[in-house]
């Protein structure tokens, strides 16, 4: 065994000697977890993980994250321009419904103009009044633009999908808040349901 190297500790001035009690060379190649007897070589074997793996490592992980949500953001805008029909619409065809003076309105009536439809119930707080100013707006545009006879020749409509709440009573008192060229009809839940 190599003699205890001799240190002098500096302190407050005075040099003292210290001892180690253990050789120096130990320090260099001690391996605290190794059953394997220190040679007094320092080695430089690496562990499985490096700081060079753990870098690799890191960087495919954030790339791969990345391009699964880029490729699954791009899934979504797919299907958002996709336009899914779940059979046929049952639009058109005769129907029956009454105005708000009580007069029998059908399909026939409206012959030769084009009809806006709306379909809502007097109840709505928010949305129906808010798209019937939209739909008074257009009326209003339009004949601003086009002249009076072009608006004649739109007829809005406002279908109540509520018969059994919206009786012609209602619809009256609630037509007073819109546009007067805006038509409110109603009928039985059978009529409605065509």
């Amino acid at each position: 065994m190599i003699p205890a190297p001799r240190l002098l500790l500096r302190r407050s001035g005075i040099l003292l000697p210290l001892v180690r009690p253990y050789p120096l060379t130990s320090v260099i190649c001690r391996r605290p977890f190794s059953s394997a007897p220190s040679d007094g070589v320092r080695q430089s074997r690496r562990g499985p993980v490096t700081w060079i793996g753990l870098t690799l490592t890191a960087v495919a992980s954030f790339s791969a994250v990345g391009y699964y949500k880029i490729e699954q953001e791009k899934k979504a805008e797919k299907k958002m321009r996709e336009v899914t029909t779940t059979g046929k619409p049952a639009v058109g065809g005769p129907w029956t419904l009454v105005d708000r003076s009580g007069r029998l309105v059908n399909e026939t009536s409206y012959a030769g103009k084009y009809t806006l439809l709306y379909f809502g119930f007097a109840h709505c707080p928010d949305i129906c009044p808010s798209e019937l100013v939209k739909v008074a707006q257009v009326m209003d545009r339009l004949e601003a633009e086009c002249g009076r006879e072009a608006a004649d020749r739109v007829v809005p409509l406002f279908v109540s999908v509520d018969p059994a709440r919206d009786s012609i009573q209602k619809l009256k008192e609630y037509g007073r808040d819109f546009h007067p060229r805006i038509e409110f009809l109603t009928g039985t839940p059978e009529q409605v349901r065509m």
